[in-house]
C-alpha cells in the first residue's frame, strides 16, 4: 500500500524488506523480554538461558506477526527452536494468557509496564537473551505529506523525544 501511495505513514518493527522500505527512518528501538507468571517455576532456577526459555511452553505472536519473526529469527541466530503451545492474535491477549498460568512468552518492553507495576507478570532474566529491534518509519517517496501526516509526525517525534 506504501508503495502505491495508499498511505502516508507506516510503521513496521518486523524483518522487512529493504526493497520494499527503501529510505526507512528508525524512529526508536525495542526490546522484546520473556514474561511469566510471579509464581511460574522458572524462577527457581539458578541460571535462566535461551535454551531453557525454549524448553518451557511458549506462547507466540500469529505466524505472519513482525514480533514473532523477529523473536523466532533471535531463537534461530542461536540455535534453537520452539514450537510454541498456543498462538494469538494480540500482545494484549498473550499477556492475560501468561498471567493466567497458561506459559511464558516473549513480548515489547513497551507494552508491559501496568502489569509489572501491578505484579501481575514479571520479566524472566534470561542471561543470554537480549533482542532488540528498530521501530521504522516509512513514507511514500513520491507523495508529498498531508498537513494531517505533517502534524501526527511532529507530535511523534515530540513524544519520543
Amino acid at each position: 500500500l506504501i508503495s502505491n501511495d495508499q498511505l502516508d505513514v507506516v510503521f513496521t518493527e518486523g524483518l522487512v524488506s529493504e526493497r520494499d522500505h527503501d529510505g526507512a527512518e528508525v524512529v526508536a528501538h525495542d526490546r522484546l523480554v520473556p514474561i511469566a507468571h510471579p509464581k511460574h517455576p522458572i524462577f527457581h532456577q539458578k541460571r535462566i538461558t535461551a535454551a531453557s526459555l525454549c524448553r518451557q511452553g511458549l506462547i507466540f505472536r500469529e505466524i505472519g506477526s513482525g514480533t514473532r519473526e523477529v523473536i523466532e529469527d533471535a531463537l534461530i541466530r542461536r540455535g534453537l527452536a520452539v514450537k510454541p503451545i498456543m498462538s494469538l492474535g494480540s500482545t494484549e491477549a498473550i499477556k492475560r494468557a501468561v498471567q493466567a498460568g497458561m506459559g511464558l512468552a516473549i513480548v515489547s518492553e513497551l507494552t508491559i509496564d501496568a502489569e509489572l507495576a501491578a505484579r501481575a507478570l514479571r520479566v524472566v532474566p534470561a542471561t543470554d537473551l537480549v533482542i532488540r529491534r528498530p521501530l521504522k518509519l516509512s513514507r511514500p517517496r513520491a507523495k508529498s505529506d498531508s498537513p494531517t501526516a505533517i502534524e501526527f509526525l511532529r507530535l511523534l517525534r515530540a513524544a519520543l523525544h
